[in-house]
């Protein structure tokens, strides 16, 4: 991933797994990589376990597919199972993660998967549990949230959506790391980026040692995590939980935010969980906000494809600032009044360089031409929206002059920028860029 995220975790913790619990799950159980892998860097780092991603300048998506680990070398029975992160730089100063397991699995196996998250909280050994559970303060009571300290002075915020209620349930198990660790996986920047710190690493990995001992003369100091355990159901019970409002397994989803102590913290405004499993999360800091759309949705927001994101600044949702649909061709949010269908499943980015002006992109694996419908928010409806290939360079559609539509259809190629704007008209006046002319599009222009 891009700004210094990346993964690592040891062979019986690394992601999730679906261990027994006790004395089983040890580093050297060989039993927990699949024929053929590599140590503790199975299904976190490998390409061929890459099974999706997207690169924006607002948010980096990638889906990892550990199916066939899981099936492999712990429960043949488990239908899929997929980790997919949002790294979202633009809540907050050091961004967020959010971290979606998405498991399909019968109940009898769902019960026994285990969510393991090794958080670096000290420097030094003996280590001491470095989180703890902050008072509810978000409006939604289902959510727990946990404070690790970290690094640099700065804090990581452990969001635990799914499931809910979890400390409740008695599903939450906080510990301090039985090993130190000398080489961690960073979230947040890895100190190369201008005015971001590194929080010093969480997801802590192993000693690189054999039996992963720690070395008499450690180069560096010893680190110590924390480590979080989040089993999936109470008591062996899914579906039959009170709590659960799903009756298949929906696995696990996470909100991670690494800040500095006087940044404020991310909160969770509004979340439901369909009885599909699809998910609906809303977030917001300072005036950022974004909204989550996880699965297949119906209702007042629709979406047909496996994920979607929509972020946009200040209090009104109208103010877009990133559109990312992973893998659909429907995506409705009516308080956004946005609007976009494909003629194919595709994966594509919206973004908003300046009021009223969109950057719409389809990204690989795509290769074929794509008929693009899409309604946007403007301030004023406008008189025509235009459609450009490049910056104002090659004019691939437009909706009929002053008819007040708000719909506009065009062919886009995978790979292209295409510039989505209000009608713009040529001005050869006097001083108007220095005598040469230009394309008026200003929102407030009279035309």
């Amino acid at each position: 991933m891009q700004f210094g995220a990346w993964y690592r975790g040891s062979q019986s913790h690394s992601m999730v797994n679906f261990g027994i619990e006790g004395s089983k799950i040890k580093p050297e159980n060989e039993t927990w990589r699949p024929n053929g892998a590599y140590g503790h860097e199975w299904g976190l780092r490998g390409a061929a376990w890459m099974e999706h991603h997207l690169f924006t300048k607002a948010l980096d998506y990638v889906d990892v597919n550990i199916t066939r680990a899981v099936q492999s070398s712990q429960i043949p029975t488990v239908q899929s199972y997929h980790r997919r992160i949002f790294a979202n730089r633009r809540e907050g100063n050091g961004g967020s993660y959010l971290i979606w397991d998405a498991i399909e699995a019968s109940s009898k196996d769902c019960q026994n998967a285990t969510y393991n998250l090794h958080v670096l909280t000290q420097l030094g050994w003996p280590g001491v549990v470095g989180c703890q559970v902050a008072v509810k303060d978000t409006a939604t009571s289902s959510t727990t949230k946990l404070i690790c300290t970290a690094l640099n002075d700065m804090e990581l915020n452990v969001n635990i959506l799914q499931p809910s209620n979890a400390i409740k349930r008695k599903l939450l198990h906080i510990e301090r790391d039985p090993l130190p660790v000398q080489f961690t996986g960073m979230t947040g920047s890895a100190g190369s980026a201008p005015g971001m710190k590194a929080i010093g690493g969480a997801f802590g990995g192993d000693w690189n040692a054999a039996g992963n001992l720690a070395p008499e003369n450690p180069h560096w100091q010893a680190r110590t995590p924390t480590w979080i355990r989040i089993n999936a159901a109470s008591n062996g019970n899914v579906g039959n939980d009170k709590d659960d409002n799903y009756t298949q397994c929906s696995g696990f989803l996470t909100l991670l935010q690494p800040r500095n102590t006087t940044e404020a913290s991310i909160e969770v405004d509004y979340m439901n969980t369909s009885k599909t499993g699809s998910i609906i999360l809303q977030t917001s800091t300072d005036d950022v906000g974004t909204l989550y759309l996880l699965g297949n949705q119906v209702g007042m927001n629709t979406l047909q494809g496996l994920a979607a994101v929509v972020g946009w600044t200040g209090s009104s949702m109208t103010q877009i600032d990133h559109v990312e649909l992973i893998q659909g061709s429907l995506l409705k949010v009516p308080l956004s009044s946005l609007q976009i269908a494909t003629s194919q499943n595709v994966t594509l980015s919206l973004k908003s360089p300046s009021k009223e002006q969109f950057i719409f992109r389809i990204h690989p694996p795509t290769s074929l031409p794509t008929i693009v419908t899409i309604s946007l928010p403007w301030d004023t409806p406008p008189k025509q929206i235009n459609v450009w290939r490049g910056a104002h360079v090659w004019h691939v559609a437009n909706t009929t002059l002053d008819t007040g539509k708000s719909v506009i259809e065009f062919e886009a190629l995978p790979g292209k920028d295409y510039l989505i704007e209000r009608f713009c008209i040529r001005s050869m006046k006097a001083g108007y860029n220095d005598g040469k002319g230009g394309w008026l599009c200003a929102p407030n222009h009279p035309y």
